[in-house]
């Protein structure tokens, strides 16, 4: 499953893997949840199941069943369409932006609240347009993209 998967995700996951696999394996669907959502998917309890049903040899979830599985999962969430699907709640004449007011207002009173800092860093990265609108699709770019290496 490497081909599905950047060697730095494959790092991520085998660290998370690890730390939460003390004996080289995942012993229940209870342990693949937690890794799996560790890792910032959030799968149902009935996935996680049937993952580790499929994947379980003897019980056991071993690091390359549990790339199938990531490689499965991620095929099925998509976690950028959420989020614009979130956005659009707040989008009320359906043209891609939010207000900076309603942008400000959700990152400091829902989902994993941000501090006031937080809130600050990501309105100035925001490219808040003259009209005080958000393109949200441009600001989800930015979000997602990687922290520049300066090594």
């Amino acid at each position: 499953m490497a081909r599905f998967h950047s060697p730095k995700e494959i790092e991520e996951y085998r660290e998370c893997f690890y730390l939460n696999a003390r004996t080289g394996a995942l012993i229940s669907d209870d342990q693949l949840s937690h890794v799996m959502r560790s890792l910032g998917l959030s799968p149902t309890r009935r996935e996680t199941t049937k993952y580790f049903q499929e994947k379980a040899t003897n019980n056991r979830v071993d690091f390359a069943g549990f790339l199938d599985i990531m490689h499965q999962h991620n095929a099925k969430e998509d976690v950028t369409g959420e989020v614009i699907a979130a956005f659009k709640l707040w989008d009320r004449h359906n043209r891609g932006y939010i207000s900076a007011r309603d942008l400000k207002h959700i990152l400091s009173d829902f989902g994993d609240k941000l501090t006031k800092r937080e809130v600050t860093s990501i309105m100035n990265e925001a490219n808040i347009q003259s009209n005080g609108q958000v393109r949200y699709a441009e600001l989800l770019r930015l979000l997602q993209a990687p922290p520049p290496d300066y090594l």
